[in-house]
């Protein structure tokens, strides 16, 4: 089956730069990946992806609740996940091993048009599309922090 639009990340950011995505302030789609080695500025790839979220407000806001719920307040589902999973087992959240890849859709959410509400049931397309290639590369699991 063709997709309707092709999932297209960025390239990882680290933690502390995503905010310098181009597409920042659009809604999306985006992948985290917790690695030890430095992922900033590799292709995209789900090797190391614990978490696909995705928002038709921003990508700046979605994440920002994402942050703060790994710090252990609420906001974000797969934060809080996150946030308790490390806290389980008495370990701390190193930021420096989260990256995120992103893809923000450039639309108008305050006062959309029929083409912007097309765009973002795009972006609620390209998240289920997210999860059935990681799926098809992971051999049948979803992300380790996608628990919804």
């Amino acid at each position: 089956m063709q997709p309707l639009i092709e999932l297209q990340y960025s390239k990882f950011f680290a933690w502390e730069n995503r905010p310098t995505y181009p597409n920042f302030h659009y809604p999306g789609v985006y992948a985290i990946s917790i690695c030890e080695f430095n992922l900033a500025g590799r292709d995209f790839s789900w090797e190391h992806v614990v978490y696909i979220g995705m928002t038709t407000t921003s990508l700046k806001q979605r994440l920002y609740g994402f942050h703060r719920a790994i710090h252990g307040k609420r906001g974000h589902s797969g934060g809080n996940t996150m946030y308790k999973t490390y806290q389980s087992v008495g370990t701390e959240i190193d930021l420096d091993s989260i990256f995120v890849a992103m893809m923000g859709i450039s639309c108008d959410v305050k006062t959309p048009t029929a083409s912007d509400l097309r765009t973002l049931g795009n972006v609620v397309y390209l998240e289920y599309e997210a999860f059935a290639q990681y799926y098809e590369a992971s051999g049948g699991n979803k992300p380790k922090f996608n628990t919804q």
